[in-house]
C-alpha cells in the first residue's frame, strides 16, 4: 500500500481504544468539513434554491389535481410535467456534481481505516447492541468496529454541518 509509513504512524499513535475511536471520530470530521466545502464551491446553491421551490410549487399543485380531479387542472399539471422533469433532472445533475469527489475520500479514508485497524475494536459503547455486525457484545456493553466507528461518526458530523448549513441558508437540500 502506498500509505505504508501513514498507517505505521497511525498505528503507533492511536492503535488502541480510546485513542483509535478519536482518531476516527476526527478522520470522520475532516473529510465531512472537505466535502462540505467541496459542495458549496461547486454547486450552485442559487439554481438548486430556485428548481427547489419551482418543483415542490408543481408537486403541490399535482397533488390538488388529483385530490380534486378537477380537468382543467390536471390539464395544467400535466403541460408542466415535461418541463418539471428537466427541471428535476437537471437538480439532480447538480447535486451529483461532488459524488466523484466524495467517492475517492471514503476510498481512501476506508482503506486507511482498514489498514490500520483492521477489524478491530476502536470503542467501547457503555450499552449492548443487539446488531452484532456493528462489533463485539461484552456483556452489558458493545465494542464498535473501526469501520461502523467511522460510518457512524461521519453520519452523525455530517447531519451536524447539514443542519448549520440549512440553518445559515446555505443548504436548500
Amino acid at each position: 500500500m502506498i500509505f505504508g509509513a501513514l498507517i505505521d504512524w497511525i498505528k503507533a499513535s492511536f492503535g488502541s481504544p480510546p485513542a483509535s475511536g478519536f482518531f476516527i471520530a476526527i478522520i470522520s470530521l475532516l473529510l465531512a468539513i472537505i466535502y462540505t466545502i467541496l459542495q458549496q464551491l461547486i454547486i450552485d446553491i442559487h439554481k438548486v434554491q430556485i428548481y427547489g421551490k419551482r418543483i415542490r410549487k408543481w408537486m403541490t399543485k399535482y397533488r390538488k389535481a388529483m385530490r380534486t380531479g378537477n380537468p382543467r387542472l390536471i390539464s395544467e399539471v400535466k403541460k408542466e410535467e415535461a418541463y418539471i422533469r428537466k427541471l428535476q433532472m437537471e437538480l439532480s445533475t447538480e447535486q451529483l456534481k461532488v459524488l466523484g469527489a466524495a467517492l475517492i475520500l471514503f476510498i481512501i479514508a476506508y482503506q486507511i481505516i482498514v489498514a490500520a485497524f483492521d477489524n478491530q475494536p476502536v470503542i467501547t459503547l457503555p450499552f449492548g447492541l443487539p446488531i452484532k455486525w456493528f462489533g463485539v457484545l461484552s456483556g452489558k456493553y458493545t465494542m464498535i468496529y473501526a469501520f461502523w466507528w467511522y460510518f457512524i461518526s461521519y453520519a452523525a458530523v455530517t447531519a451536524l454541518i447539514n443542519g448549520i448549513l440549512k440553518i445559515m441558508g446555505r443548504r436548500p437540500f
